[in-house]
């Protein structure tokens, strides 16, 4: 299954690295460059450095052909649980 995982913080480095040892094909996005290099280094993850929330960076991840997005915020009342790409992109 192929995965963008929105955000390179505790719960977004645990839920991408679960996800890479069931051998999903995961896409990480994060803001912090030293997030992504270190995740890229650890997992077999593909890492991006942006904002997540753009469009434009979620195409860059390959939105349109991954079967989930997910992300969490500083929050845990704002966690964003799985969609559905295609509904928004195709």
């Amino acid at each position: 299954m192929k995965v963008i995982v929105c955000g390179a913080g505790q719960v977004g480095s645990n839920i991408a690295r679960h996800l890479a040892e069931e051998q999903n094909d995961v896409t990480i996005i994060d803001q912090s460059p030293e997030l992504i290099r270190r995740i890229s280094e650890a997992y077999d993850v593909r890492g991006l450095v942006g904002f997540a929330s753009h469009p434009d960076m979620l195409d860059r991840a390959g939105a349109v052909e991954h079967v989930g997005v997910g992300g969490e915020t500083h929050q845990a009342a704002h966690v964003v649980g799985l969609a559905d790409p295609a509904d928004q992109f195709g």
